[in-house]
């Protein structure tokens, strides 16, 4: 199989563009002007757990609810 000149060019850009991003787009060290603005939070790993869970009941219960509004307007009228 043939790939074209410029496929591969394309599939070698990717890992190049990303093993030289690496040491640039490190997280690691904000410099001191976004210190005071981000600021460090500590959380532990059962908190964010709870955090992530009541989120996702939020967001399923406004899927229900909007689930049962387009029920109500497509559902056949009863026969009682």
């Amino acid at each position: 199989m043939h790939i074209a000149a410029a496929t591969k060019l394309r599939i070698l850009a990717i890992p190049t563009a990303m093993i030289l991003a690496g040491p640039i787009a490190s997280a690691a060290e904000l410099p001191a002007y976004l210190q005071g603005i981000v600021g460090t939070s500590t959380s532990s790993a059962g908190e964010v757990a709870t955090k992530n869970i009541l989120q996702l009941n939020t967001s399923m219960f406004d899927l229900y609810a909007d689930a049962g509004l387009t029920s109500e307007r497509t559902s056949w009228p009863s026969t009682r």
